[in-house]
């Protein structure tokens, strides 16, 4: 159009020229809409109408319609909704970019939520897991990490056997998950680097079917995947243009517990620095403790999680009353809520009134019972450690 400039996006690829004009007469009718009410607006300023400006002049369509827009299209087959607001904004919206579409809207009218009918749930919460089964037996594994996501492809059982059977079961599982993984980057909308490690093939017929239904099972993709050949160590790199950060980022955040990493530090290693912890406060203090006289021995105050606190104080002689003995020094143990596995507080302990208290706590706490001893499960517990003595027979 006169006065006008046209950025022609890479996604227009493939696209009619009727399509084409018809977005451009919608981007044309939008600036009209905003040029008529920026004209209204400074009118009725210059009238003195109160109120006149500032006036918004065009909102960008919300996320409803987004969708609409971008995956909506003559390949869908229906599009359910289960509200009637929503309903009639988006057939609304059709009935001016895509009138032929509008039948294909349906609004949900049953008792049962939207996302339980159509198990919406179960793909979301597919989404955020690291493993996806196959309908075989086998079984992705999908680790996202800084640089790359990878893509391992098990077996499982269903590939056990000899020669030819065990090859074409691997074939089967690897065509398999060509076709689930085609799915998961789009669902998941991974971007980026993807390198995927296949079973290992040993007819070079079967790595390129593997490798032509990579290709055709992702012509579906509306982002630019380009897919590379299986490397003689069964390796296919695929990469697919980053539009967006992906699914799993959107609506998940790192583990406040292991940082993102999913593993947490062992109580065992957790135990270690505790142990450490307390050597490294003795050599700061500037009164040195009689290892023969208990009475002298430092005390101090010790937080610790649930998991941390049956770990200390689970079996006969417990890890608190072996680092107490080896050390000479007086520990109060005491569960913190909020604490998140392996985290731990060490302070001295000063005022004997808390002390004592902990103290008296102990005695009951540490009274052998009937059929064994138990650990305790109190939230506050001391243990008065003495000089261990070995009883000769």
């Amino acid at each position: 159009p006169q006065g006008f400039g046209l950025t022609v996006r890479t996604v227009a690829a493939g696209h009619s020229l009727t399509e084409l004009q018809k977005d451009l007469e919608g981007l044309l009718s939008t600036w009209k809409s905003i040029i008529e009410h920026a004209k209204s607006a400074a009118l009725a300023a210059d009238e003195g109408v109160d109120g006149a400006v500032p006036v918004m002049l065009h909102q960008a369509m919300g996320q409803t319609l987004s969708v609409v827009q971008d995956y909506f299209s003559d390949q869908v087959k229906s599009l359910v909704v289960d509200s009637p607001r929503t309903y009639h904004e988006v057939t609304n919206y059709l009935q001016e970019i895509a009138p032929n579409l509008c039948e294909r809207v349906e609004l949900y009218g049953k008792r049962t939520p939207l996302f339980d009918e159509y198990k919406i749930e179960e793909e979301i919460d597919n989404i955020l897991s690291k493993r996806v089964p196959l309908d075989n037996g086998g079984y992705l594994v999908i680790e996202q990490t800084e640089a790359l996501v990878s893509i391992d492809v098990n077996g499982g059982h269903c590939v056990l056997g000899q020669g030819t059977s065990q090859e074409i079961a691997i074939l089967n599982v690897n065509l398999a998950a060509a076709r689930q993984i085609a799915r998961e980057i789009r669902l998941r909308d991974i971007g980026g680097i993807i390198v995927v490690d296949f079973i290992d093939m040993l007819d070079d017929s079967n790595k390129r079917l593997v490798y032509e239904e990579v290709k055709k099972t992702v012509e579906r993709d509306r982002s630019t995947v380009k897919v590379s050949e299986l490397s003689r160590h069964g390796l296919m790199e695929i990469t697919r243009k980053r539009v967006r950060p992906s699914v799993t980022f959107m609506i998940s955040e790192p583990c406040a517990c292991c940082h993102g990493t999913g593993r947490v530090e062992a109580l065992e290693t957790a135990y270690s620095k505790i142990e450490r912890e307390i050597c490294r406060l003795l050599s700061t203090m500037d009164q040195k403790a009689d290892p023969e006289n208990p009475k002298s021995w430092p005390r101090f105050i010790l937080r610790v999680d649930q998991y941390m606190s049956n770990f200390l104080t689970s079996g006969k002689r417990t890890r608190l009353a072996i680092l107490s003995s080896s050390l000479k020094v007086w520990l109060l143990l005491k569960v913190a809520r909020g604490f998140t596995k392996g985290t731990f507080e060490l302070k001295p302990l000063t005022g004997d009134k808390e002390y004592k208290n902990g103290h008296e706590t102990a005695i009951s706490v540490l009274r052998p019972t009937e059929g064994g001893f138990h650990p305790p499960r109190k939230k506050l517990t001391i243990f008065p450690i003495k000089k261990w003595k070995s009883s000769g027979k």
